[in-house]
């Protein structure tokens, strides 16, 4: 279910607490500050190694419950001691990744003040759950999608999946978990812990957060500023994104398939795959 602003109704009290506790029901956008480490998924330099470590420098993340948008800005760089590879590591030199969604449209940012932007419209769905995980985020769907609360856990479904959130004997959000599928292990959990909690110039906000999917850190923060922003902070789409994303599709070139007899019974397939670059084997 796509999310946005919406009349808040009567709500389960333990609901009602959380939002209390987490910024009341005025508050519509947040933006931190963080520093820490994110980890390459599945890629580790060795069999049942850990998954690479990148060290961050710095993450800006600003989200607009409203709309919902979202917009990230993380600098990265090798991390400190050994760098034994795997993810793409060792770094030639630091880099800077933005990533923004605007509702259904989902684009990437290149380096430098002239970056372009460039579509990344698979990733739209999994850049509006986070804006739904994010510990107000998460009281805010509940409160929007009829959440339920059985002890100090409640339930809601967002972005077409089943979120359960867990709260702190003082009605903060210390976990969020669902799960995605992922495109190699298949179902897997995705959740979110919040600790440490601090009093952020008036905002009760987590200074710890861990991401972890299949069980493993995908990013370890350590949040430094939190600002609030009652009326939001709207993520404008830039023009060249909207134009991508009402262009007809292209149409598809069929694969060229090849089978080659090598013995009785026995046969060696090729299949040749066109990108709009080139054509790869």
């Amino acid at each position: 279910m796509f999310l946005g602003a919406s009349v808040l109704h009567a709500q389960n009290p333990v609901i009602e607490a959380a939002a209390k506790a987490m910024g009341g029901n005025n508050l519509n956008g947040i933006q931190l500050t963080a520093a820490g480490s994110s980890f390459a998924f599945g890629q580790s330099f060795k069999p049942g190694g850990p998954w690479p470590a990148f060290k961050v420098t710095r993450f800006t993340q600003v989200i607009n419950l409203a709309d919902p948008s979202m917009r990230i800005e993380l600098e990265r760089t090798n991390p400190d001691g050994l760098v034994q590879g795997g993810g793409g590591l060792p770094l030639a030199a630091p880099q800077t990744q933005i990533q923004a969604v605007n509702g259904r449209l989902a684009w990437n940012v290149g380096p430098g003040p002239a970056g372009v932007p460039t579509p990344a419209m698979n990733t739209a769905d999994e850049r509006l759950l986070m804006i739904w995980m994010n510990p107000i985020g998460a009281i805010r769907a509940a409160q929007q999608n009829g959440g339920t609360a059985s002890g100090r856990t409640i339930s809601f479904t967002a972005q077409g999946r089943p979120i359960k959130v867990t709260l702190a004997a003082d009605n903060t959000v210390q976990k969020v978990e669902t799960t995605i599928d992922a495109p190699v292990t298949g179902d897997t959990a995705l959740e979110w812990e919040y600790s440490d909690y601090r009093d952020f110039n008036g905002t009760k906000y987590p200074s710890r957060l861990i991401q972890r999917q299949g069980g493993h850190p995908i990013l370890d923060l350590n949040v430094t500023e939190v600002r609030t922003a009652p009326g939001g902070t709207v993520m404008q789409t830039p023009q060249i994104i909207a134009q991508a994303a009402s262009a007809p599709p292209a149409a598809a070139t069929p694969p060229l398939v090849t089978l080659t007899k090598v013995a009785e019974g026995i046969h060696y397939i090729t299949c040749l795959l066109y990108t709009s670059d080139a054509a790869d084997e």
